[in-house]
């Protein structure tokens, strides 16, 4: 089970404010229920890759960087050349975890759509 402690919850409380706000409304409340219920942290490995240089950043070494990176709303790279290990300069992204409002998005998570399967089970 993983943990969700303060620093996760005000974390998880700043992307879903992006979210709303990158949506235009707010979500829906069977996806809100589903976004508190299931961290985007919990997903992501320990690893993952940032900006167009695809900087490393550790979870390990920068717990609070990497947090932040973990809900930002932004896809992040969760692996680069397809998990093969290779120089700094030859990285490429082959894996990534989506920006979170474009999830919300492509899935019509905002109250001023229409009901979802979400909404009727709620």
């Amino acid at each position: 089970m993983t943990t969700v402690g303060s620093h996760e919850r005000a974390a998880m409380r700043g992307l879903l404010g992006s979210v709303n706000e990158s949506l235009g409304a707010p979500m829906a409340p069977g996806w809100e229920r589903a976004f508190w219920g299931v961290p985007r942290h919990a997903f992501l490995p320990e690893t993952v890759w940032v900006g167009d240089d695809l900087a490393e950043c550790s979870r390990d070494t920068a717990p609070e960087t990497w947090l932040g990176h973990a809900y930002a709303d932004t896809a992040v790279v969760t692996q680069v050349n397809d998990g093969q290990e290779t120089e700094i300069e030859e990285r490429w992204a082959s894996c990534s975890a989506s920006a979170p409002s474009m999830s919300a998005r492509a899935q019509g998570g905002t109250r001023a759509c229409s009901r979802t399967a979400w909404d009727r089970t709620a």
